[in-house]
């Protein structure tokens, strides 16, 4: 009488094999949808740093109007547009919160944006900051 004592080895062999051949077919399709994804998002991510690095503001002018509101006036000094709302405006005092605005129209590189007010109410001396995104922002000091 014969006996199968070798065939159970070679089943289980069989089994691995297959699984493992499985399991590299599931994550070869799922690296394949994901690795693109991931690319795209990281090259419009570094794209849109590059933009914000190219920006720049600075005051043309900045003073309290008749109201007592705060008008300014800025430059893109940067190569590349500031989009609306990009560019927003931070009244300090004495390192208190006074108030913010957002600029709503964009601004060509090398555009002096119109007076602007800014509906901030202004008194004494205040710190006035351009901010936007990336590292080139203005700061100037007046009294209103």
């Amino acid at each position: 009488m014969m006996t199968m004592k070798g065939i159970t080895p070679v089943i289980a062999v069989i089994l691995l094999i297959m699984i493992t051949i499985s399991m590299v077919g599931f994550l070869f399709v799922w690296f394949s949808g994901f690795v693109p994804s991931i690319l795209s998002q990281t090259e419009e991510h570094m794209t849109e740093q590059q933009r914000q690095m190219q920006m720049g503001v600075g005051f043309i002018a900045a003073y309290s109007d008749t109201d007592g509101t705060l008008n300014v006036s800025v430059r893109n000094t940067g190569t590349v547009e500031i989009k609306a709302n990009e560019l927003i405006i931070i009244v300090t005092s004495s390192g208190a919160f006074v108030g913010t605005d957002t600029y709503s129209s964009p601004i060509l590189a090398g555009e002096i944006a119109p007076v602007w007010d800014t509906n901030i109410a202004c008194s004494g001396d205040v710190e006035v900051k351009a901010d936007i995104p990336g590292a080139n922002d203005d700061l100037v000091y007046i009294t209103c």
